[in-house]
């Protein structure tokens, strides 16, 4: 099942979350932090009363590679997301995302601008991709996303 989730940052209760899941209007409440796109998906999928099993063997994984890059006073910090088919070990889809720093006061700033996508992760069932950018999270279907 597809569906996208959108945080009400104007909502008086930040961790509200708009969900459109194939024209189906919900709302769930889902704290941030770690594990944001497994409960996210979790309460998703109880709000629409669907279940899901894991796979008993994964057909997919997601590699993640960080590197940094960038001059002397300036920092990029870039992240590689690969959804993998772990019987050939050949990556399928791949998305970026990362942050940008300027040396300041000795050290690096905290993050300047963002660019791509902040996190992915495969589904519970294994077969969508949840995919992360900023206050929009979004579980794609498997034709979309893997073959």
């Amino acid at each position: 099942m597809c569906w996208t989730a959108k945080r009400d940052r104007d909502s008086s209760t930040p961790d509200t979350w708009h969900v459109d899941a194939d024209g189906r209007a919900l709302t769930v409440e889902v704290k941030s932090g770690a594990g944001l796109l497994t409960r996210l998906e979790r309460a998703v999928l109880d709000a629409l009363g669907v279940p899901v099993e894991p796979p008993s063997s994964p057909r997919y994984r997601v590699t993640r590679e960080e590197y940094s890059h960038g001059d002397l006073f300036e920092l990029e910090q870039d992240t590689i997301w690969r959804v993998v088919d772990v019987a050939t070990g050949q990556p399928l889809l791949e998305w970026r995302g990362g942050t940008s720093h300027h040396l300041e006061g000795g050290g690096w700033s905290e993050a300047t601008s963002a660019h791509g996508i902040d996190d992915l992760r495969l589904s519970v069932d294994g077969l969508h991709a949840l995919v992360r950018d900023s206050d929009v999270v979004t579980c794609r279907p498997p034709s979309d996303v893997l073959p």
